[in-house]
């Protein structure tokens, strides 16, 4: 049985700060794609090759300031410095207080509004989370849409990947259209999205949108199991019906032949 992509629990589960926090799990996975014969039979297809230290969404050097030297950056206009800001307002399950101001989700969202607007493209992610769930805002899918429009156009691959899950799923007034969704996932994997990889590995074994073709479903799922728990079992399911076979480096044992 095929696991839907996990990206829609922890936004929910984690509000704006999760929203970004899991992005920044997912920009960077550290095992690489996982190179198997199946891989590489795969050949050319709409699932591109994983690849390790994606870049973050905003300038790594902020992350090293203090909290008034990250205030001045915010206040001079620096539009990564006020999204991280934000962020410091925004609740998330190991806040700090210590460390960071009281949450405000108000004031989270301002601020996230304001990076927004200078083009910070993570920000305007964050923006259509927060009226996709509603927090700090009036929940409203269609503003959703459009600020995920803005943070794609900004190159957010998060951004990217939502528009396409919104599609898919029939959401935000969308019409269920898996065809539409498509670019949007793929632009999203190359961004470094797992569950694009996931959505991909999908429509492929499925034949939503793709031809039917489970090795290339397989291909999308290897390249992103070291960090999804779904897209491994994904492979794995396919791996047990027999529709691909065990490579070194998948998920449990090879499965046994069949008995005459």
């Amino acid at each position: 049985m095929y696991r839907d992509s996990s990206y829609l629990r922890p936004l929910q589960l984690l509000g704006l700060a999760g929203a970004f926090w899991s992005f920044t799990c997912m920009a960077s996975i550290a095992a690489g794609p996982v190179k198997t014969e199946a891989s590489a039979a795969a050949g050319p297809n709409l699932c591109p090759v994983a690849k390790a230290d994606r870049p973050l969404p905003y300038d790594a050097a902020l992350d090293a300031l203090s909290l008034d030297e990250l205030t001045k950056r915010a206040n001079s206009g620096n539009a990564d410095a006020i999204m991280l800001l934000g962020l410091k307002y925004a609740p998330s399950p190991d806040h700090d207080p210590a460390a960071a101001p009281d949450t405000d989700v108000d004031k989270a969202v301002t601020l996230f509004r304001k990076a927004a607007k200078k083009g910070q493209s993570h920000a305007a992610f964050l923006m259509g989370v927060a009226y996709l769930g509603g927090s700090g805002v009036e929940k409203d899918e269609k503003q959703a849409v459009d600020w995920f429009r803005r943070a794609a156009r900004n190159g957010s691959p998060a951004g990217q990947y939502w528009l396409g899950e919104l599609m898919a799923k029939g959401r935000a007034g969308f019409n269920k259209d898996w065809e539409q969704a498509l670019p949007h996932f793929k632009s999203a994997a190359e961004g470094g999205i797992p569950d694009a990889f996931i959505e991909l590995g999908y429509m492929y074994s499925s034949g939503r949108a793709l031809p039917m073709d489970y090795e290339k479903a397989a291909f999308c799922f290897r390249q992103v199991m070291a960090v999804s728990q779904i897209a491994s079992y994904n492979l794995r399911s396919l791996i047990d019906k027999r529709f691909v076979t065990w490579q070194q480096g998948d998920p449990g044992e090879p499965v046994k032949p069949e008995t005459p």
